[in-house]
């Protein structure tokens, strides 16, 4: 074992070879950060941070509360602002639509349609005042109104000309002129 101790030659190490290092960028350029290999751990700092703040006052759940009057806590002033939930129709134009349809369905029941067609037209009219944001339903009750009224009158002049045809008919054949 010791003739395999004299023969070891120790290698020095030889010199590091410097790397060529390119020029600063000129001014306004992006510099970009150096690579890892080339930051010494002496010029890596931590992150500093802020002492923590005791909240700015009530507080809901975890968010920290608002300071702008209608806001829920945690939210901040540059987020979308909220609107209230549009009006509901109210219930004179949902009436004249209803008894607009009621109207046009009973129409072809012997003139039926007629009561409720002339109650969606009034409805409807007075919804079309009162009711401006309720457009679609008061102008569908006044529509199907007067289709219903139309029905219904066409349905009444129809059965009395029945009944005023059938009256002047003898079932012999013979029409006669009402004696």
């Amino acid at each position: 074992m010791s003739d395999d101790r004299q023969d070891f030659v120790p290698i020095e190490p030889t010199p590091a070879v410097a790397q060529p290092v390119a020029p600063p960028p000129p001014p306004g350029y992006y510099n970009p950060p150096a690579p890892p290999s080339q930051i010494a751990p002496s010029q890596i700092a931590p992150p500093q941070y802020a002492p923590p703040q005791p909240p700015a006052g009530p507080t809901y759940g975890n968010y920290p509360a608002s300071q702008y009057p209608g806001q829920y806590p945690g939210q901040y002033p540059n987020q979308y602002a909220t609107y209230a939930a549009p009006a509901q129709p109210s219930g004179l134009a949902i009436a004249s639509m209803i008894l607009g349809i009621v109207g046009v369905l009973f129409s072809f029941f012997y003139g039926f349609g007629l009561f409720p067609a002339i109650a969606a037209i009034i409805t409807g009219h007075i919804a079309r005042k009162k009711q401006p944001h309720a457009h679609g339903f008061w102008l569908a009750g006044l529509i199907t109104g007067y289709i219903a009224l139309g029905l219904s009158l066409l349905a009444i002049i129809g059965i009395i000309a029945l009944f005023a045809f059938i009256g002047t008919t003898n079932f012999n054949g013979s029409t006669s002129s009402g004696f």
